[in-house]
């Protein structure tokens, strides 16, 4: 195992309505990798606009195999509390590249 590699991930998103529209409607949305979430987005608004991001995971214990990556939000300001959802978007391989990368 390797400590101390950062891996950066970069992609974009929108938030958009399907049949309707709540513009008041916003979420935090986040990433999880490994044991890791990092926050994407505070408070992101129903605009159905393309947003870029790049969030790295640092210090983290590497072993050679697949990884999930999950995309997760959670409603803001909701009368009553809603459960976070989130869902597998991708698996990222982790060689044993990082063995011999001193």
């Amino acid at each position: 195992m390797e400590t101390g590699r950062t891996l950066i991930i970069q992609g974009a998103y929108k938030y958009c309505f399907h049949g309707f529209y709540s513009p008041n409607c916003s979420i935090h949305l986040s990433l999880k990798f490994g044991k890791e979430k990092v926050l994407v987005h505070s408070a992101l608004a129903m605009d159905c606009k393309e947003y870029k991001f790049s969030k790295s995971f640092e210090n983290m214990l590497w072993r050679k195999r697949n990884y999930k990556l999950y995309v997760s939000y959670k409603h803001v300001d909701t009368g009553i509390p809603l459960p976070a959802i989130s869902r597998e978007v991708s698996e990222i391989f982790i060689p044993d590249i990082f063995k011999t990368m001193r």
